[in-house]
């Protein structure tokens, strides 16, 4: 009789008892796996397709203190939220970018979630550059949701969002470039962003230095909902091969729109259709056929009283329309 109430005691608790998914690794001021997030993602050795890992980060500031965060595949960094959870270094490269400017570099098949990236403090030389959030190896599905970036100091150059291979979803990301010396960007891309939405840019820079909201070089970003907002360009493109597609986003800059950084007479073929767009200032479609903007307003630049649409392509405005609320004839 002892023995079957045992067992039967037994049976009960049994679906109480919890056993630790060793795939869930917890960082925590106190009582987690690791206290700091470079010694926990560094510990995965075996992670796959068919085994992920995810690394869970408590509220509170973690300070790495220089080191940088190097993302592994199949691995998820997620923090309790973007006001509970931050992550700050002082990360810095070489002007040539073959080491890592981010306190966070993505690879493939990495995600990060929750959290608040924060590259300050830095004090650089004029050839060094800082960034908060990188991608500087190829790979596909690469994600960030639900994620703020600031980048803030001294220094040569400072961007948000530095993209080098691509990035599939892009998803409620706010970023703050402040740079008291020198160029600012928010987002440069060498590849492409493939799905961003409710992405929200915010950049101050030095008065004789850049401040770029989104800069493509030979990316392309597809954003639906979101604003960019810098003192000298809101979006302008680097080279002939990007492509641009805006839904529902606000521009406001110098420059809402530049279709080259440069001054060159080039014919682009830059593939631009924007959608719902509100601007104030300068809207230069520069040369390119390409470019379509279609139910948007065009306000003047802060400080004036302009609406400059530069279209020399000709009419590729539907249905814009100025402060005054009477068509554009682009």
């Amino acid at each position: 009789m002892k023995f079957f109430l045992i067992f039967i005691f037994t049976v009960l608790i049994s679906p109480l008892v919890s056993y630790a998914d060793t795939r869930i690794i917890t960082v925590a001021k106190q009582g987690g796996d690791f206290s700091n997030i470079v010694d926990a993602v560094n510990s995965i050795t075996d992670a796959e397709s068919n085994n992920r890992y995810v690394v869970s980060v408590g509220p509170g500031l973690f300070f790495l203190n220089g080191q940088q965060i190097n993302m592994k595949p199949f691995v998820s960094l997620v923090g309790a939220g973007e006001n509970s959870t931050f992550i700050q270094s002082f990360a810095v490269s070489s002007s040539s970018l073959n080491t890592g400017c981010g306190v966070i570099s993505l690879v493939g098949d990495s995600t990060v979630e929750s959290l608040t990236i924060q590259n300050i403090g830095v004090d650089a030389g004029s050839t060094l550059t800082s960034c908060g959030l990188e991608v500087r190896v190829s790979g596909r599905d690469r994600m960030v949701r639900n994620v703020r970036v600031i980048v803030r100091g001294r220094g040569r150059e400072k961007i948000g969002l530095l993209n080098r291979s691509s990035i599939d979803q892009l998803e409620n990301v706010s970023i703050l470039v402040e740079n008291f010396t020198g160029d600012a960007t928010g987002i440069e891309l060498v590849g492409p962003i493939l799905d961003a939405s409710n992405v929200d840019v915010r950049i101050r820079a030095s008065a004789v230095s850049n401040s770029i909201g989104v800069l493509l070089d030979t990316g392309s970003i597809n954003l639906d909902g979101g604003s960019i907002v810098a003192g000298d360009f809101a979006i302008t493109t680097r080279g002939d091969i990007a492509g641009v597609v805006l839904n529902n986003v606000s521009l406001v800059g110098e420059v809402a729109y530049l279709e080259s950084f440069f001054d060159e007479p080039l014919a682009f073929t830059t593939a631009a259709r924007m959608n719902n767009i509100r601007t104030s200032g300068i809207f230069d479609f520069n040369n390119n056929p390409n470019t379509r903007v279609t139910n948007s307003e065009f306000t003047p630049r802060v400080g004036t009283s302009e609406v400059i649409v530069n279209d020399i392509a000709g009419k590729q405005c539907s249905n814009v329309v100025g402060a005054d609320l009477e068509l554009i004839d682009c």
